[in-house]
C-alpha cells in the first residue's frame, strides 16, 4: 500500500503501477480506532494483466476484507455497503467517504463498468465500505 495525496487539490492520486493500491494519507490509517480509511486502485490498465482492484465488483455485503499493513498488524473488516456511482456525482458522497469521524471503516474505490476510450475511460466508480471487526 502506497501513501497517496491529491492531484490538483481535488482528485485523489492513484499509484501508476496497476498492481499497487494507494492509501489516502490525509485520512485515517487502516486499523485506526475511528474514521474512514480510503484505499484506491486500478481496475486494469494498458497491459493485459488485471489491476489490483479488478475483481472488486465481485465483493458482496458481509464479505471479509483483511488488510495486512507494513507494520505487521492485520485489520479485519466486514463489508457493509456497496455503491456504484457516476464519477461526475462522486462529490455527492465524498464527505462520508473521507470522514475522520465515526466508527472505524475502510472504503475501497476503483472504476467499474465498460471502458469507453472515446469518452475518456470508465464513467463510474465502485465504492466498497467495510467496518472494522478486529485488529
Amino acid at each position: 500500500m502506497i501513501p497517496v495525496g491529491l492531484q490538483n487539490k481535488r482528485i485523489i492520486d492513484i499509484p501508476e503501477d496497476i498492481s499497487k493500491v494507494g492509501w489516502y494519507k490525509y485520512g485515517a490509517a487502516p486499523g485506526s480506532t475511528g474514521g474512514s480509511s480510503v484505499i484506491v486502485g486500478h481496475r486494469d490498465g494498458i497491459s493485459p494483466e488485471p489491476g489490483a482492484f479488478y475483481y472488486l465488483d465481485k465483493v458482496k455485503i458481509g464479505d471479509s476484507i483483511i488488510i495486512d499493513q507494513s507494520n505487521y498488524s492485520i485489520s479485519t473488516y466486514k463489508v457493509s455497503k456497496i455503491l456504484e456511482i457516476d464519477k461526475k456525482k462522486f462529490y455527492t458522497v465524498a464527505n462520508g467517504i473521507f470522514s475522520t469521524k465515526g466508527r472505524s471503516r475502510v472504503n475501497l474505490i476503483s472504476c467499474i463498468g465498460p471502458y469507453h476510450e472515446k469518452w475518456g475511460g470508465y464513467k463510474r466508480n465502485i465504492i466498497i465500505t467495510a467496518t472494522l471487526l478486529t485488529k
